[in-house]
């Protein structure tokens, strides 16, 4: 039940941060899971990139499918996302 609620709490304020000021969610997920859960640097970051993977894909189909037409350049996408794995 703790674990819950920290996590949902933090979700929360990584949300509300990363809509209001543009971070992303890590910034927040981060210490969070370190301090009050106790992970290891390497696991909350691991879990912190797997949460806003989801966050992303939620966010990228919302935004994509706004009035029928897609606010999205995927060619770009590809571009980048070769680009910043590589």
């Amino acid at each position: 039940m703790k674990i819950l609620a920290i996590a949902t709490l933090t979700g929360i304020a990584a949300g509300l941060l990363g809509a209001l000021c543009g971070v992303g969610g890590g910034i927040v997920m981060v210490p969070a899971f370190v301090t009050a859960l106790g992970f290891e640097q390497k696991k909350a970051v691991a879990t912190s990139l797997a949460v806003i993977v989801i966050v992303a894909l939620v966010s990228t189909l919302n935004t994509s499918l706004r009035k029928g037409e897609s606010l999205i350049d995927w060619r770009v996408v590809g571009l980048t996302a070769v680009a910043a794995a590589l």
